[in-house]
């Protein structure tokens, strides 16, 4: 018998062993210390070398494979973590302890994850990660990490903003909807975003992925939408979904558009983009007569298929017209490049002391829309923008300012950043030319 209960006694010890490293596993919360004594260190210093060092040492160097993922998926860099830190010495003063929620949340979450198992019986496994970014998102994924930025999602109306400048209001207005208290609901939208199948920059494909992973985020956890925009939405549908249609195809310049832009704008509220996702989500699933299943073939949905995204989206009834229609109206639409103004694109003769370059363009374009890139010839022959100096009155044209050498062949690239009032992007533009000796 004594055997037996001993037996019995290793048997539920090795269980609950495996039951906390299931749990460790999956939530890792490790990185938030590992910041906090980076930032201690980089605070007590004023020597600039010192703080990237204990940055580097303490924070990046140890980091895990969300803090790698976070990073890579928002772009930060050391610069950006010195900066925030000297900067908003009160923001980091007021949010320190909150982040340190993080572990006494690793319970809720994993509840939240099991229910999600519930509607969704085949989840694959995933990892949360908490980490410390620089305020570009509260929650985002990387293959199948989900990856919180706890700067942000662990804050609430009591974080101290005033530090941040004007162009930082979306993250004061983000905590002013007291995100910690909505943090399992977040954890199951984005543990939804690592079950679904990818889906090209397209502002339409972004917005059902969004939208699925906002509806059935409120579906499994008993818990609204705290977006502002999706009430908004329900009494501003006819507007929102007119603009909407006319930018469905676009890419970056329409995303930025609809998902992570500040409340300057039209309608004065940002995010737009869930709503429009969560209202074809919750239409689709309305009408559908399986209703299990039409939850599993929402997260199942293959974005690479035009056909059928076009049938959930034409199935939720929520456009004007068919989508293959309201595609053809896209197309149509589509700015071009129609030349440069100084010389023929691809010239062999191009005047070596010409200072000024301006692209010529088939219709009115979003003046804050634009980016370049390197040619196919890479950095060496690339056509430095020296000065920019932005679109003319009418928006068909914009100028810069170039330095050139004689004899030699120089690239720069238009890329699809450039997009017309309309969210269309252009097809990538490649000026490829050579000055005269």
């Amino acid at each position: 018998m004594k055997n037996l209960i001993i037996a019995v006694c290793i048997i539920l010890v090795t269980a609950s062993c495996q039951l906390d490293a299931q749990q460790e596993s999956r939530i890792v919360t490790a990185d938030i210390g590992n910041f906090w004594e980076a930032y201690d260190r980089i605070t007590a210093t004023t020597d600039s070398a010192e703080q990237y060092q204990w940055l580097q040492e303490l924070y990046l160097d140890k980091g895990s494979k969300g803090l790698e993922g976070i990073r890579w998926a928002r772009r930060y860099t050391a610069k950006d973590y010195i900066d925030a830190i000297n900067q908003y010495p009160l923001y980091w003063q007021s949010i320190r302890e909150k982040t340190m929620k993080s572990k006494e949340l690793a319970d809720q979450i994993e509840v939240g994850v099991e229910k999600l198992r519930d509607v969704y019986p085949d989840l694959k496994p995933g990892k949360v990660y908490f980490e410390i970014g620089v305020f570009r998102t509260g929650g985002t994924t990387v293959d199948d990490m989900v990856l919180i930025g706890a700067e942000m999602a662990l804050g609430d109306e009591t974080v101290n903003t005033s530090e941040l400048p004007e162009s930082m209001n979306y993250v004061k207005n983000y905590l002013k909807t007291n995100p910690v208290e909505n943090i399992v609901f977040l954890n199951i939208h984005e543990f939804i975003h690592t079950q679904q199948q990818p889906h090209d920059y397209i502002l339409l494909y972004r917005t059902i992925n969004e939208g699925i992973a906002e509806w059935v985020a409120e579906k499994v956890s008993g818990i609204a939408s705290q977006s502002p925009a999706i009430d908004y939405g329900k009494t501003h549908n006819e507007r929102i979904r007119a603009k909407f249609e006319k930018q469905l195809f676009g890419g970056e310049a329409a995303i930025n558009n609809w998902f992570f832009n500040s409340d300057d704008n039209e309608f004065g509220i940002m995010d737009l983009g869930y709503y429009v996702g969560y209202t074809i989500c919750d239409r689709y699933y309305q009408q559908a007569s399986d209703k299990d299943q039409a939850i599993i073939d929402m997260i199942d949905l293959d974005y690479s298929d035009l056909n059928t995204i076009a049938e959930y989206v034409d199935a939720s009834g929520y456009f004007s017209k068919p989508l293959l229609e309201l595609k053809s109206d896209f197309e149509a639409n589509i700015p071009e490049v129609v030349g440069i103004r100084q010389f023929e694109n691809g010239s062999k003769e191009v005047d070596p002391d010409t200072r000024l370059i301006t692209i010529e363009f088939s219709m009115e374009m979003n003046p804050d829309a634009r980016g370049f890139e390197f040619g196919p010839l890479g950095e060496d022959h690339v056509l430095y923008v020296e000065n920019y100096f932005g679109f003319s009155e009418d928006r068909k044209s914009v100028s810069f300012e170039v330095k050139l050498e004689a004899g030699k062949r120089y690239q720069l690239e238009l890329s699809d950043k450039f997009a017309s009032e309309n969210g269309a992007s252009i097809k990538p533009y490649l000026i490829d030319i050579e000055t005269s000796e």
